[in-house]
């Protein structure tokens, strides 16, 4: 559903809130000329599922995830303030890309986790954990190439063809950051976006 927040008679806003206070969870791009970043984190918060104003800073980032990450239980939090070298539009390609995959191999009731930090040095790290099975060792060198799925009948199902991960890492190395992985199978996965600060 395509939401604009100053309709005419009702608030954008009141009738968000409204559909998710029925359970209705058809999802809802919000579209508005409104570009604060407080404007951007409620109208997420009220349950849109994507927000389109840009260029963003990371708050908005993690009201983005905390709006695709509405499966199990799901955590996003931040040291502090961060902010990265970037172009939002294809990072954010990354970062659905990353938790499409966290969401499509986490198990009912099982956890995501998001975190943004300041790392050593003048790097900003987003990091997007699961409780899913983890990559075997035998796969990790490759699961970033296109096409390549770990188990092909998981990828059926969901839809997938194999190019999420080879598209985060380009969309990540075209803003010259890079993706880190620690995994253990059977353990879950944590993907990390290391990027440039600015601040």
């Amino acid at each position: 559903m395509l939401l604009d927040l100053m309709l005419p008679r009702r608030g954008g806003t009141e009738v968000l809130a409204t559909l998710r206070k029925r359970g209705i969870q058809t999802p809802v791009l919000i579209l508005t000329a409104k570009d604060t970043i407080e404007d951007r984190v409620r109208g997420l918060d009220l349950g849109g599922d994507d927000y389109l104003v840009k260029p963003f800073a990371f708050p908005e980032l993690l009201a983005r995830i905390r709006a695709l990450l509405r499966r199990g239980t799901s955590e996003a939090y931040s040291d502090a303030q961060v902010v990265a070298l970037c172009d939002p539009a294809i990072l954010r390609l990354a970062l659905t890309n990353l938790l499409h995959n966290a969401i499509s191999y986490t198990p009912e009731h099982g956890a995501i986790r998001v975190r943004v930090r300041a790392n050593s040095g003048n790097e900003a790290g987003i990091e997007i954990s699961d409780s899913g099975p983890g990559i075997p060792a035998a796969h990790r060198e490759r699961i970033f190439q296109r096409f390549y799925r770990i188990d092909e009948s998981r990828s059926r199902a969901s839809g997938g063809v194999g190019l999420g991960l080879a598209i985060a890492k380009w969309a990540v190395e075209a803003n010259d950051g890079r993706i880190e992985i620690d995994t253990q199978d059977g353990r879950g996965s944590t993907f990390r976006v290391v990027l440039a600060r600015s601040d």
